[in-house]
């Protein structure tokens, strides 16, 4: 409980690790910190620059969508690998706002990525990426697998 300063941010911390952050008075959200039995945090909360950056998602479907909508409002440049896409997901590549490579992932394909998004809910696939991003030094975020996880992704509520 306090306040804990997070990239020129600051976020007010209350029971069950829930914090409202700030910027310059105002507020800028809800997130809820993961906490240990110490009340010390299991994650480092940070904020990362993905401006004009390439960052691979792999999976097709909606939890990938959601991931190249957050991508692309942080300023990133999304990649998506799948051999099939959703029709949001098409119509951002046929608008020529997302690059898609149209096949299944090969571990080759981090290099060159800030972040890596696993989303295809296969297991085996899922590891890989985590196994292949991990390699390269590259974070790495498989949805709802915290386990293959280097970071993990607060909820955004928007107001």
């Amino acid at each position: 409980m306090g306040d804990r300063e997070i990239d020129k941010r600051r976020v007010r911390v209350g029971r069950q690790g829930y914090g409202k952050v700030f910027s310059r008075g105002a507020i800028l959200g809800e997130v809820k910190l993961p906490m240990d039995d110490n009340s010390g945090l299991e994650y480092l909360p940070i904020y990362f620059d993905v401006r004009d950056r390439a960052v691979l998602i792999v999976g097709g479907g909606s939890a990938a969508w959601h991931k190249v909508q957050i991508v692309r409002r942080a300023g990133g440049c999304g990649r998506v690998i799948a051999p099939r896409v959703n029709v949001e997901l098409r119509t951002l590549v046929d608008s020529g706002e997302i690059e898609w490579l149209a096949r299944p992932f090969a571990a080759a394909d981090v290099a060159g990525h800030a972040l890596v998004y696993g989303a295809t809910g296969k297991d085996a696939v899922d590891r890989a990426i985590a196994v292949a991003a991990r390699d390269l030094g590259v974070p790495v975020n498989i949805v709802d697998r915290p386990d293959l996880c280097d970071f993990i992704m607060p909820a955004i509520v928007e107001r």
